[in-house]
């Protein structure tokens, strides 16, 4: 399936169109029953992931946020704008800040019917200040308050927990014994809501677009179920063949595995476990405008070559 370059299909801008989620974004608009034209951002439009973006349609364009007029220019004529950001590129909250500021500033000033944000929660606030060191959660907070006091019509769509977190950042170590532990600071017990980010997060922004429930003003919480890490550790067992435990440990245990953003992803891992990841808000509402059923853990697990991950 191509997109369509028909004149007359609404144009919609996703930016960080190479990426999980803006990549996600475009499979999901191709597939969907409503035509549009669609236009993808990418710091580079000669990589190969932008040449494949291109052979499916897609009108592939250079856009740098830091380069404003590159994005303005981008966004002209655009009827959506799908935007995201980058924290963990340079781990700098206030140029995270800055840049989807510049975001909203220029779907606004292109006019847009809905610019589509991906959102967190705020972990500060909700947390009453217990938990302060989770930036990426409160800069993208910090933006979406933005968005919706800007005047430009807005949806914020909230990716769940990243299921290839397990396929990447958070894989088992393995014991002399032969099993393998996944080693977090959080308890077993903690529900995370989960998402299959390139395969779904895309169906939960076209639902905030053509959703008559959702649109301006809604807020979409792109996770398939709520499921506790030990019902993930058996799931994976029972699909990988290998022993796999979770093992609670404490903060600077976790800090010295992860030394790239370790204190702030323990933080965040105990906000989910006091407070919940998308702060005790229920998923089932975003479920409902759905046109096919999410993947799950396990359907995650069962599709996924663990032979080869944990080689």
């Amino acid at each position: 399936m191509v997109a369509t370059t028909s004149q007359s299909a609404p144009l919609f801008v996703v930016v960080g169109a190479t990426g999980s989620q803006g990549g996600s974004v475009i499979t999901h608009l191709i597939a969907s029953d409503k035509q549009y034209r669609i236009r993808g951002i990418t710091r580079d439009p000669t990589k190969p992931s932008s040449a494949a973006l291109a052979s499916r349609g897609v009108e592939v364009v250079k856009g740098d946020l830091g380069s404003p007029d590159e994005i303005k220019a981008a966004f002209k004529g655009a009827d959506y704008v799908y935007g995201v950001t980058n924290f963990w590129e340079t781990m700098n909250a206030e140029k995270e800040i800055n840049d989807g500021k510049l975001l909203v500033d220029s779907a606004k000033e292109a006019g847009v019917k809905l610019f589509v944000w991906s959102g967190l929660e705020p972990v500060s606030k909700i947390s009453k200040g217990k938990f302060t060191k989770v930036k990426h959660f409160d800069t993208k907070a910090e933006i979406s308050e933005y968005a919706k006091t800007s005047g430009v019509p807005v949806a914020v769509v909230q990716p769940g927990f990243y299921l290839s977190n397990f396929t990447s950042k958070m894989i088992p170590r393995k014991q002399e014994d032969g099993t393998y532990v996944l080693a977090l600071p959080i308890a077993s017990s903690a529900k995370i809501p989960m998402l299959d980010t390139d395969a779904d997060y895309g169906a939960y922004v076209v639902e905030a677009v053509e959703s008559p429930s959702f649109g301006a003003g809604s807020e979409v919480l792109a996770a398939s179920e709520y499921i506790s890490l030990a019902e993930v550790t058996k799931i994976w067992s029972e699909v990988s063949g290998k022993t796999i435990i979770h093992r609670e440990v404490p903060d600077a245990t976790f800090e010295k595995m992860v030394p790239r953003g370790g204190d702030e992803l323990a933080e965040m891992l105990r906000f989910f476990q006091e407070f919940g990841f998308f702060g005790g808000k229920d998923i089932a509402p975003s479920q409902r405008g759905l046109k096919a059923p999410m993947h799950t853990f396990e359907t995650f697990a069962r599709k996924t070559d663990w032979g080869k991950i944990f080689a």
